[in-house]
Protein backbone atom coordinates (compact mmCIF):
# COMPACT_ATOMS: atom_id res chain seq x y z
CA UNK A 1 0.00 0.00 0.00
CA UNK A 2 1.11 3.69 -1.00
CA UNK A 3 1.13 6.31 0.99
CA UNK A 4 -1.58 8.06 -1.71
CA UNK A 5 -3.69 5.29 -1.14
CA UNK A 6 -4.14 4.80 2.65
CA UNK A 7 -4.84 8.55 2.61
CA UNK A 8 -8.01 7.79 0.29
CA UNK A 9 -8.96 5.04 2.57
CA UNK A 10 -8.25 6.74 5.71
CA UNK A 11 -11.77 7.49 6.72
CA UNK A 12 -12.38 3.48 6.44
CA UNK A 13 -10.28 3.23 10.23
CA UNK A 14 -13.52 4.70 11.80
CA UNK A 15 -15.87 2.74 9.40
CA UNK A 16 -17.61 -0.33 11.69
CA UNK A 17 -18.43 -2.19 8.52
CA UNK A 18 -15.15 -1.65 6.83
CA UNK A 19 -13.82 -5.26 6.03
CA UNK A 20 -11.11 -6.67 8.57
CA UNK A 21 -8.59 -7.67 5.76
CA UNK A 22 -8.76 -3.53 4.32
CA UNK A 23 -8.39 -2.71 8.35
CA UNK A 24 -5.40 -4.92 8.88
CA UNK A 25 -3.31 -3.85 5.62
CA UNK A 26 -4.10 -0.19 6.42
CA UNK A 27 -2.90 -0.78 10.38
CA UNK A 28 0.44 -2.61 9.17
CA UNK A 29 0.99 0.54 6.38
CA UNK A 30 0.59 2.70 9.50
CA UNK A 31 3.08 0.88 11.29
CA UNK A 32 6.03 1.53 9.00
CA UNK A 33 4.81 4.74 8.07
CA UNK A 34 5.31 7.36 10.70
CA UNK A 35 3.70 10.31 8.59
CA UNK A 36 0.31 8.19 8.01
CA UNK A 37 0.57 7.27 11.16
CA UNK A 38 0.25 10.90 12.46
CA UNK A 39 -2.39 12.06 9.65
CA UNK A 40 -4.33 9.13 11.59
CA UNK A 41 -3.73 10.31 15.33
CA UNK A 42 -4.56 14.04 14.06
CA UNK A 43 -7.52 12.53 12.36
CA UNK A 44 -8.56 10.42 14.93
CA UNK A 45 -8.59 13.98 17.53
CA UNK A 46 -11.08 15.32 15.63
CA UNK A 47 -13.23 12.33 15.26
CA UNK A 48 -13.02 12.22 18.91
CA UNK A 49 -14.37 15.83 19.11
CA UNK A 50 -17.19 15.17 16.82
CA UNK A 51 -18.74 11.69 17.96
CA UNK A 52 -22.74 12.16 17.33
CA UNK A 53 -24.44 12.04 20.47
CA UNK A 54 -27.48 13.87 21.89
CA UNK A 55 -25.50 16.47 23.35
CA UNK A 56 -23.13 17.07 20.25
CA UNK A 57 -25.94 16.58 17.42
CA UNK A 58 -27.38 19.85 17.73
CA UNK A 59 -23.30 21.73 17.40
CA UNK A 60 -22.98 19.76 14.56
CA UNK A 61 -26.01 20.87 12.30
CA UNK A 62 -25.66 24.25 13.24
CA UNK A 63 -22.00 23.67 12.10
CA UNK A 64 -23.77 22.09 8.64
CA UNK A 65 -26.26 25.04 8.43
CA UNK A 66 -23.24 27.15 8.13
CA UNK A 67 -21.06 24.99 5.87
CA UNK A 68 -24.46 23.44 3.13
CA UNK A 69 -21.78 23.37 0.68
CA UNK A 70 -19.26 21.38 1.74
CA UNK A 71 -21.48 19.24 4.35
CA UNK A 72 -24.72 18.15 2.64
CA UNK A 73 -26.02 16.79 5.63
CA UNK A 74 -24.64 16.02 9.22
CA UNK A 75 -27.13 13.24 9.70
CA UNK A 76 -25.45 11.53 6.99
CA UNK A 77 -22.79 10.05 9.30
CA UNK A 78 -20.30 7.21 9.29
CA UNK A 79 -18.85 8.19 5.29
CA UNK A 80 -19.15 12.06 5.63
CA UNK A 81 -18.03 12.45 9.35
CA UNK A 82 -14.86 13.32 8.69
CA UNK A 83 -15.88 16.42 6.21
CA UNK A 84 -17.70 17.86 9.37
CA UNK A 85 -14.35 17.46 11.40
CA UNK A 86 -12.10 19.26 8.91
CA UNK A 87 -14.89 21.92 8.61
CA UNK A 88 -15.33 22.64 12.07
CA UNK A 89 -11.00 22.17 12.35
CA UNK A 90 -11.09 24.74 9.50
CA UNK A 91 -13.86 27.17 11.12
CA UNK A 92 -12.21 27.25 14.98
CA UNK A 93 -8.75 28.37 13.05
CA UNK A 94 -6.97 24.64 14.32
CA UNK A 95 -4.85 23.32 11.95
CA UNK A 96 -3.21 20.11 12.93
CA UNK A 97 -1.44 19.09 9.67
CA UNK A 98 -4.10 17.52 7.67
CA UNK A 99 -3.40 19.20 4.54
CA UNK A 100 -4.14 16.07 2.86
CA UNK A 101 -8.24 16.77 3.65
CA UNK A 102 -8.11 20.60 1.74
CA UNK A 103 -7.57 20.77 -2.06
CA UNK A 104 -5.97 24.66 -0.97
CA UNK A 105 -2.90 24.94 0.36
CA UNK A 106 -2.50 26.27 3.88
CA UNK A 107 0.00 28.62 5.30
CA UNK A 108 1.57 29.09 9.09
CA UNK A 109 3.38 31.24 10.89
CA UNK A 110 6.69 30.28 10.91
CA UNK A 111 7.64 28.40 14.48
CA UNK A 112 10.29 29.87 16.52
CA UNK A 113 13.39 27.88 16.62
CA UNK A 114 13.09 27.58 20.60
CA UNK A 115 9.20 25.98 20.15
CA UNK A 116 10.55 23.85 17.35
CA UNK A 117 13.56 22.18 19.71
CA UNK A 118 10.50 21.76 22.43
CA UNK A 119 7.86 19.91 19.78
CA UNK A 120 11.01 17.81 18.28
CA UNK A 121 11.96 16.77 22.12
CA UNK A 122 8.53 15.70 22.94
CA UNK A 123 8.28 13.78 19.61
CA UNK A 124 11.89 12.35 19.59
CA UNK A 125 11.25 11.07 23.37
CA UNK A 126 7.97 9.54 22.24
CA UNK A 127 9.28 7.32 19.87
CA UNK A 128 9.90 3.13 20.08
CA UNK A 129 12.87 2.81 18.19
CA UNK A 130 15.33 4.42 15.55
CA UNK A 131 18.03 3.68 13.56
CA UNK A 132 20.50 5.78 11.32
CA UNK A 133 24.32 6.02 10.12
CA UNK A 134 26.86 8.46 11.56
CA UNK A 135 29.80 9.46 10.06
CA UNK A 136 32.80 11.13 11.76
CA UNK A 137 36.33 11.67 11.16
CA UNK A 138 38.09 9.71 13.12
CA UNK A 139 39.51 5.96 13.64
CA UNK A 140 37.58 2.88 13.33
CA UNK A 141 39.11 1.60 16.54
CA UNK A 142 39.46 4.78 18.75
CA UNK A 143 37.05 5.35 21.21
CA UNK A 144 33.73 6.94 20.86
CA UNK A 145 35.12 10.65 22.17
CA UNK A 146 37.79 11.27 19.78
CA UNK A 147 37.42 13.36 16.72
CA UNK A 148 40.72 13.70 14.49
CA UNK A 149 39.44 16.98 12.00
CA UNK A 150 42.40 15.59 9.32
CA UNK A 151 40.94 12.11 8.85
CA UNK A 152 38.66 10.59 6.39
CA UNK A 153 35.25 9.88 7.77
CA UNK A 154 34.51 6.24 9.68
CA UNK A 155 30.37 4.83 9.27
CA UNK A 156 28.70 3.92 12.34
CA UNK A 157 25.35 2.06 12.14
CA UNK A 158 23.34 3.11 15.21
CA UNK A 159 20.31 1.59 16.16
CA UNK A 160 18.25 2.04 19.19
CA UNK A 161 15.15 0.45 20.48
CA UNK A 162 12.62 1.43 23.81
CA UNK A 163 10.93 -0.85 26.19
CA UNK A 164 8.91 0.89 28.58
CA UNK A 165 12.24 2.30 30.99
CA UNK A 166 14.67 0.04 28.91
CA UNK A 167 16.68 0.99 26.40
CA UNK A 168 18.66 -1.62 24.06
CA UNK A 169 21.20 0.11 21.63
CA UNK A 170 24.21 -0.26 19.48
CA UNK A 171 27.12 1.62 18.12
CA UNK A 172 28.94 -0.23 15.34
CA UNK A 173 31.50 1.21 13.18
CA UNK A 174 32.38 0.08 10.17
CA UNK A 175 36.21 -0.81 8.89
CA UNK A 176 39.10 -2.89 9.86
CA UNK A 177 39.46 -3.65 13.74
CA UNK A 178 35.73 -1.22 14.12
CA UNK A 179 35.03 -0.64 17.86
CA UNK A 180 31.60 -1.86 19.13
CA UNK A 181 29.54 -1.01 21.37
CA UNK A 182 26.43 -2.71 22.88
CA UNK A 183 23.30 -1.89 25.97
CA UNK A 184 21.28 -4.90 26.27
CA UNK A 185 19.09 -2.56 28.54
CA UNK A 186 21.31 -3.38 32.28
CA UNK A 187 24.89 -3.05 30.81
CA UNK A 188 27.29 -1.82 28.45
CA UNK A 189 29.46 -4.16 26.64
CA UNK A 190 32.29 -2.34 24.06
CA UNK A 191 34.91 -4.64 21.69
CA UNK A 192 37.17 -3.98 19.01
CA UNK A 193 36.83 -7.52 16.45
CA UNK A 194 36.56 -10.31 18.51
CA UNK A 195 38.99 -9.03 21.62
CA UNK A 196 37.91 -9.39 25.36
CA UNK A 197 34.77 -7.38 25.65
CA UNK A 198 34.86 -4.72 28.33
CA UNK A 199 31.95 -4.35 30.34
CA UNK A 200 30.62 -1.19 32.16
CA UNK A 201 27.31 0.06 33.94
CA UNK A 202 24.36 1.86 32.42
CA UNK A 203 25.54 5.22 34.18
CA UNK A 204 28.86 4.88 32.92
CA UNK A 205 29.35 7.43 29.59
CA UNK A 206 31.26 5.02 26.94
CA UNK A 207 28.99 6.71 24.03
CA UNK A 208 31.33 9.86 23.67
CA UNK A 209 30.49 12.02 21.28
CA UNK A 210 27.95 9.90 20.01
CA UNK A 211 25.95 10.09 23.06
CA UNK A 212 23.73 13.43 21.65
CA UNK A 213 23.50 11.21 18.29
CA UNK A 214 21.69 8.40 20.36
CA UNK A 215 19.89 10.70 22.34
CA UNK A 216 18.65 13.53 19.94
CA UNK A 217 16.60 15.08 22.22
CA UNK A 218 20.04 15.82 24.52
CA UNK A 219 21.53 17.85 21.46
CA UNK A 220 18.06 19.58 21.20
CA UNK A 221 18.12 20.62 24.41
CA UNK A 222 21.55 21.59 24.76
CA UNK A 223 20.72 23.53 21.89
CA UNK A 224 17.36 25.06 23.12
CA UNK A 225 18.76 26.27 26.35
CA UNK A 226 21.74 27.88 24.56
CA UNK A 227 19.42 30.12 22.43
CA UNK A 228 17.46 30.82 25.73
CA UNK A 229 20.46 31.74 27.79
CA UNK A 230 21.62 34.02 24.71
CA UNK A 231 24.67 31.60 24.48
CA UNK A 232 25.34 31.23 20.95
CA UNK A 233 26.69 33.60 17.95
CA UNK A 234 23.86 33.09 15.77
CA UNK A 235 20.50 31.03 14.48
CA UNK A 236 19.44 31.10 11.15
CA UNK A 237 16.41 29.54 9.87
CA UNK A 238 15.41 28.05 6.10
CA UNK A 239 12.75 25.92 5.14
CA UNK A 240 12.16 23.71 1.89
CA UNK A 241 8.49 22.33 1.21
CA UNK A 242 9.08 19.43 3.72
CA UNK A 243 11.96 20.67 6.12
CA UNK A 244 12.80 23.05 8.18
CA UNK A 245 16.49 23.50 8.52
CA UNK A 246 17.74 25.57 12.29
CA UNK A 247 21.46 25.97 12.23
CA UNK A 248 22.71 27.19 15.65
CA UNK A 249 26.54 29.02 16.22
CA UNK A 250 28.25 28.38 19.24
CA UNK A 251 31.26 27.50 21.03
CA UNK A 252 32.76 24.39 22.79
CA UNK A 253 35.65 23.16 24.37
CA UNK A 254 38.84 23.40 22.14
CA UNK A 255 40.57 20.24 21.09
CA UNK A 256 43.60 21.94 20.02
CA UNK A 257 46.80 20.23 21.95
CA UNK A 258 48.85 22.79 20.91
CA UNK A 259 47.34 25.23 22.56
CA UNK A 260 46.75 23.70 25.76
CA UNK A 261 50.64 22.91 25.95
CA UNK A 262 51.58 25.95 25.36
CA UNK A 263 49.27 28.64 27.49
CA UNK A 264 47.94 25.65 30.11
CA UNK A 265 44.36 27.28 29.25
CA UNK A 266 41.96 25.13 27.01
CA UNK A 267 39.78 28.10 25.29
CA UNK A 268 36.59 27.08 22.84
CA UNK A 269 35.97 27.03 19.49
CA UNK A 270 33.34 28.30 17.07
CA UNK A 271 30.89 25.12 16.12
CA UNK A 272 28.10 25.34 13.77
CA UNK A 273 25.57 22.35 14.23
CA UNK A 274 22.42 22.22 11.34
CA UNK A 275 19.23 20.75 12.38
CA UNK A 276 17.14 19.04 9.35
CA UNK A 277 13.37 18.77 10.99
CA UNK A 278 10.41 17.26 8.83
CA UNK A 279 7.61 19.79 8.61
CA UNK A 280 4.96 17.18 8.10
CA UNK A 281 5.87 15.50 12.03
CA UNK A 282 8.46 17.75 13.27
CA UNK A 283 11.13 15.56 14.20
CA UNK A 284 14.74 15.34 13.59
CA UNK A 285 15.76 13.78 10.48
CA UNK A 286 19.28 14.56 10.22
CA UNK A 287 22.75 16.46 11.91
CA UNK A 288 25.50 18.59 10.88
CA UNK A 289 28.18 19.01 12.75
CA UNK A 290 31.46 21.88 11.46
CA UNK A 291 34.29 22.85 13.75
CA UNK A 292 36.17 25.52 13.10
CA UNK A 293 40.24 24.54 13.69
CA UNK A 294 42.96 27.33 13.19
CA UNK A 295 40.04 29.36 11.60
CA UNK A 296 39.35 26.89 9.05
CA UNK A 297 35.55 25.50 8.87
CA UNK A 298 35.70 21.42 8.77
CA UNK A 299 32.87 19.14 8.85
CA UNK A 300 33.48 16.93 11.58
CA UNK A 301 30.17 14.83 12.12
CA UNK A 302 26.94 14.13 9.77
CA UNK A 303 24.17 11.72 9.71
CA UNK A 304 22.05 10.30 7.28
CA UNK A 305 18.37 10.48 7.74
CA UNK A 306 17.41 9.35 10.91
CA UNK A 307 14.60 6.52 10.54
CA UNK A 308 11.96 6.13 12.86
CA UNK A 309 9.79 3.55 14.37
CA UNK A 310 11.71 1.01 12.60
CA UNK A 311 11.15 -2.50 12.70
CA UNK A 312 14.70 -3.73 14.61
CA UNK A 313 15.56 -6.69 16.13
CA UNK A 314 16.50 -6.92 19.94
CA UNK A 315 18.20 -10.23 19.68
CA UNK A 316 20.62 -8.79 16.50
CA UNK A 317 20.86 -5.57 18.48
CA UNK A 318 21.94 -6.83 21.68
CA UNK A 319 24.54 -9.87 19.61
CA UNK A 320 28.05 -10.24 21.56
CA UNK A 321 31.16 -12.20 19.90
CA UNK A 322 31.55 -16.39 20.90
CA UNK A 323 33.91 -16.25 23.98
CA UNK A 324 33.44 -17.18 27.72
CA UNK A 325 32.30 -14.91 30.13
CA UNK A 326 35.23 -15.10 32.34
CA UNK A 327 36.92 -13.08 29.50
CA UNK A 328 34.99 -10.18 30.01
CA UNK A 329 36.13 -7.97 31.70
CA UNK A 330 33.97 -5.19 34.33
CA UNK A 331 35.78 -1.70 33.46
CA UNK A 332 34.90 -0.54 37.43
CA UNK A 333 37.11 -4.02 39.07
CA UNK A 334 40.47 -2.81 40.00
CA UNK A 335 43.55 -4.67 38.83
CA UNK A 336 45.19 -7.10 41.13
CA UNK A 337 48.21 -5.04 42.39
CA UNK A 338 50.54 -6.00 45.56
CA UNK A 339 50.23 -3.71 48.39
CA UNK A 340 54.08 -2.80 48.03
CA UNK A 341 53.55 -2.30 44.28
CA UNK A 342 50.42 -0.25 44.81
CA UNK A 343 51.80 2.12 47.09
CA UNK A 344 54.70 2.45 44.55
CA UNK A 345 52.10 3.40 42.32
CA UNK A 346 50.04 5.67 44.18
CA UNK A 347 52.53 7.83 45.04
CA UNK A 348 53.40 8.45 41.14
CA UNK A 349 52.86 11.63 39.68
CA UNK A 350 50.91 11.85 36.29
CA UNK A 351 53.90 13.02 34.76
CA UNK A 352 56.14 9.59 36.52
CA UNK A 353 53.08 7.58 35.38
CA UNK A 354 53.50 8.95 31.42
CA UNK A 355 57.34 8.53 31.91
CA UNK A 356 56.82 4.74 32.60
CA UNK A 357 54.58 4.22 30.15
CA UNK A 358 56.19 5.41 27.15
CA UNK A 359 59.54 3.49 27.90
CA UNK A 360 57.90 0.35 28.50
CA UNK A 361 56.04 1.16 24.76
CA UNK A 362 59.53 1.89 23.20
CA UNK A 363 61.45 -1.38 24.48
CA UNK A 364 58.29 -3.73 24.31
CA UNK A 365 58.83 -4.80 27.45
CA UNK A 366 54.67 -4.06 28.95
CA UNK A 367 54.97 -5.79 31.88
CA UNK A 368 55.31 -3.28 34.08
CA UNK A 369 52.25 -0.80 32.96
CA UNK A 370 49.69 -3.97 32.40
CA UNK A 371 47.43 -1.97 35.82
CA UNK A 372 47.59 1.35 33.33
CA UNK A 373 46.15 -0.68 30.72
CA UNK A 374 43.40 -2.43 32.88
CA UNK A 375 40.25 -3.27 30.43
CA UNK A 376 42.23 -1.77 27.60
CA UNK A 377 44.29 -4.38 27.17
CA UNK A 378 43.77 -4.26 23.25
CA UNK A 379 45.78 -0.87 22.58
CA UNK A 380 48.92 -1.97 23.55
CA UNK A 381 49.96 -4.18 20.51
CA UNK A 382 49.05 -1.05 18.23
CA UNK A 383 51.12 1.13 20.45
CA UNK A 384 53.96 -0.78 20.76
CA UNK A 385 54.32 -1.15 16.72
CA UNK A 386 53.44 3.00 16.97
CA UNK A 387 56.46 4.10 19.43
CA UNK A 388 59.54 0.81 19.16
CA UNK A 389 62.33 2.31 19.70
CA UNK A 390 61.29 5.92 20.37
CA UNK A 391 62.84 8.39 22.79
CA UNK A 392 60.76 11.07 24.80
CA UNK A 393 61.79 14.34 26.91
CA UNK A 394 59.99 16.99 27.95
CA UNK A 395 57.20 15.62 30.09
CA UNK A 396 54.71 18.70 31.08
CA UNK A 397 50.98 18.59 32.89
CA UNK A 398 48.17 20.02 31.92
CA UNK A 399 44.89 19.83 33.58
CA UNK A 400 41.00 21.27 32.14
CA UNK A 401 38.24 22.41 33.56
CA UNK A 402 36.37 19.43 31.21
CA UNK A 403 37.82 16.98 32.04
CA UNK A 404 38.75 14.57 35.46
CA UNK A 405 42.21 13.26 34.38
CA UNK A 406 45.65 15.59 33.54
CA UNK A 407 47.21 15.40 30.08
CA UNK A 408 51.09 14.89 29.68
CA UNK A 409 52.52 16.35 27.22
CA UNK A 410 55.96 15.48 25.96
CA UNK A 411 58.11 15.87 22.85
CA UNK A 412 58.74 11.83 20.45
CA UNK A 413 61.79 11.41 18.66
CA UNK A 414 61.04 8.61 15.92
CA UNK A 415 63.73 6.49 15.04
CA UNK A 416 64.20 7.77 11.50
CA UNK A 417 64.94 11.36 13.07
CA UNK A 418 61.56 13.17 12.93
CA UNK A 419 60.63 15.00 16.07
CA UNK A 420 56.44 15.41 16.82
CA UNK A 421 54.62 16.83 19.88
CA UNK A 422 52.03 14.13 21.75
CA UNK A 423 50.47 13.20 24.70
CA UNK A 424 48.63 11.13 26.99
CA UNK A 425 45.45 11.13 28.81
CA UNK A 426 45.71 9.51 32.53
CA UNK A 427 42.96 9.49 35.28
CA UNK A 428 43.46 7.91 38.86
CA UNK A 429 39.95 8.93 40.13
CA UNK A 430 40.09 4.95 40.93
CA UNK A 431 39.16 2.94 43.93
CA UNK A 432 43.37 2.91 44.04
CA UNK A 433 44.07 5.53 42.91
CA UNK A 434 46.66 4.93 40.35
CA UNK A 435 47.11 6.67 37.01
CA UNK A 436 45.71 4.16 33.47
CA UNK A 437 45.21 5.05 30.43
CA UNK A 438 42.17 7.13 29.24
CA UNK A 439 43.16 8.21 25.73
CA UNK A 440 45.67 10.86 23.48
CA UNK A 441 49.25 9.13 22.01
Amino acid sequence: MTCKEFNDRLADLFDKEVKPQAREEMEQHMSRCPECRTAYEELRTAYDMLQLSEDSQREIDEVSALIPSVVPSAKKKNKLWWAVAASVIFLLGVFVGMSNLFTASATAAPQSPVILFEKAISYVQQVGSFQMEVYARTRPQENFYALYPNEDFVKANLQLIREGNSVFYRVERAGERGRILMCNGSEQYMWIDTDTPVKAPLDYNLLGIYANILYPDRLLQRQKSAIEMNKVEAVSRSETDSTVLITVDGTEWDQNIQQLYETGNKGRHKVTIENEFSKNDGLLRSVKYWAYIDGKKILALYTGPIQYNTMLSKQAITAMPTMKKDKIKDINEAPEVKPNRLQQLQDETSEDAAKRIMAALSSGKTGNITEAFSGTEEYLPDYVKMFRGCKFSGFTKRTSEDYAGEYVYFHVQYPDGEKKLSHISLRNDNEQHIWVFDGGL
